[in-house]
């Protein structure tokens, strides 16, 4: 009766391929791993920008007058009065005083918070007093965005031979641990605009 198994040289050479697989894959998981994160940051971005000019537009679109104020170089700022005449300030919050926030009032934002800022304003209690609101700001925080930072936000008016009060949003999310950058930008009507 013959004996059935692998002679040790059998065993040598398969552990060999073997090994020179594993090495292949284990060399190709770092390629797949980084395809893999790029592609989660990118979906991330796309929600985060999605629901953000979701938001510009529904406050915009019914604004009953819009003011650009040109940054230059650092982010626009958009002075609008909504439909309740109350005035808005919206752009990106840096740390400085760009958006009109003085004080503790911007002490909550972080640095590249996209935030709307209620400046005070008066008004008319229901006892017949004149009241004075309080300077209030929210806004989206790093936090909120998940790495990702707002960055080059510009709003601009079309020209009139386009269509009457259209404007154009745009910025970039800017992921902080990674540097991988996404444009987003729409165009939208501002309907109540005379």
């Amino acid at each position: 009766m013959k004996n059935k198994g692998f002679t040790l040289v059998e065993l040598i050479v398969a552990f060999a391929i073997f090994s020179m697989l594993m090495a292949t894959v284990a060399g190709l998981l770092p390629g797949f791993i980084k395809q893999y994160n790029y592609v989660q940051n990118s979906l991330q971005a796309d929600k985060i920008g999605t629901t953000l000019l979701d938001l510009i537009e529904s406050e915009l679109s019914y604004a009953r007058s819009i003011e650009i104020i040109d940054g230059g170089s650092e982010p626009d700022t958009v002075k609008y009065v909504n439909n309740n005449l109350v005035t808005i300030y919206l752009g990106v919050y840096k740390g400085n005083d760009a958006l009109g926030i003085s004080g503790a009032d911007g002490s909550s934002l972080g640095k590249y918070t996209f935030a709307f800022v209620y400046p005070p304003y008066i008004y008319i209690d229901s006892d017949n007093n004149e009241k004075t609101t309080k300077c209030t700001v929210w806004g989206y925080t790093e936090k909120y965005y998940v790495k990702n930072i707002v960055e080059n936000f510009k709003v601009t008016e079309m020209d009139e031979s386009y269509r009457p009060n259209v404007y154009k949003v745009e910025f970039d999310l800017t992921r902080s641990d990674t540097s991988q950058i996404k444009h987003f930008e729409r165009l939208f009507q501002c309907i109540n605009q005379k």
